[in-house]
């Protein structure tokens, strides 16, 4: 038979264990309902490139936007490298950081490089425009339109979420080669020309395309070296037959015609297709140039996408 005194502490352990519950249970609400904020991370591979390096550079920006529908909604956050090779929110008010704000699933779209502000999609309802200029074909210029692009998906409760970014663009890489009559290379200066470099960028779809009003001529030089010498260039991807090249070297000047190679992908057009990168082989001969496709491959540094996984915790 109960005491009075044990009557009394059952009804009080009964009582604190309600009280624990309740508290109990309202802390999981608060911790299921809190939303998530986002840590973006770069993993970007050692073979990968990014732009005109190897990896991503101190204050790379990339700009986020959610895609889906739901309650977490974001245009255009933009995210910077830190020294660590991470990305960080680059403003520091609320709403440049991404955060969960349920537990829907979220798709997301990522660009490279940054443009504009965020809240608002960039350039004109998220299209960029640009006109590619001769003194933009160096590592660093290059590196401002050198577009990548990158979808992912997450959410609260599979918050690790990897964007694995593509090229864009079209890149050409020019070998020039001494041949007959020809000991060795000196510095030489080269127009190539009939290249489309008026185009837009859709931050949205990840699309680059050619703007159809002529093409143009871009004016470079490259100096002399004894390990090679080579030209990389940058161009939107374009359909085409040829493009005009004329070398000037040791004041002689040369001549001739880069075939775009055909496309057995699509239906054999001639076309510098996005995210591929073109090799040719110039060979400088006493009367003339032999000119060479070596190489098509997609565009990629060690024939590995570009990683630049951000994850989202």
């Amino acid at each position: 038979m109960k005491t009075v005194n044990q009557i009394r502490f059952a009804a009080l352990m009964a009582v604190a264990a309600t009280l624990f519950g309740g508290c109990e249970k309202e802390s999981d609400n608060v911790v299921d309902n809190a939303p998530v904020a986002a840590r973006i991370m770069s993993g970007i591979d050692a073979m990968a490139t990014c732009a005109a390096n190897t990896a991503w550079a101190v204050g790379d920006a990339i700009g986020i936007s959610t895609t889906s529908q739901g309650n977490t909604k974001y245009t255009n956050v933009k995210y910077s490298a830190a020294v660590n090779g991470d990305f960080t929110p680059a403003g520091k008010m609320q709403r440049d950081t991404i955060f969960f704000q349920d537990k829907a699933d979220v798709s997301f779209a990522a660009y490279y490089p940054y443009n504009g502000a965020n809240g608002t999609a960039p350039g004109t309802d998220g299209i960029l425009s640009k006109t590619i200029t001769a003194d933009e074909q160096t590592p660093e210029g290059q590196a401002k339109f050198d577009y990548l692009f990158a979808t992912a998906t997450g959410s609260s409760a599979s918050p690790n979420v990897k964007f694995q970014f593509r090229h864009c663009m079209s890149r050409l890489v020019l070998n020039f080669l001494p041949g007959n009559g020809i000991a060795s290379l000196s510095e030489l200066a080269y127009t190539i020309s009939a290249l489309a470099l008026e185009g837009t960028f859709d931050t949205g779809t990840g699309k680059a395309k050619m703007t159809a009003t002529g093409t143009g001529s871009l004016n470079l030089s490259v100096p002399y070296s004894a390990d090679g010498m080579s030209s990389t260039l940058i161009v939107f991807p374009q359909q085409a037959n040829s493009a005009d090249i004329k070398i000037a070297m040791g004041g002689v000047d040369y001549a001739g015609t880069i075939d775009f190679p055909e496309n057995s992908a699509n239906n054999n057009v001639r076309e510098f297709a996005p995210g591929h990168s073109y090799t040719y082989n110039i060979t400088v001969n006493d009367t003339e140039l032999t000119i060479k496709l070596a190489d098509i491959k997609d565009w990629e540094g060690g024939d590995n996408p570009i990683d630049g996984g951000a994850f989202l915790n």
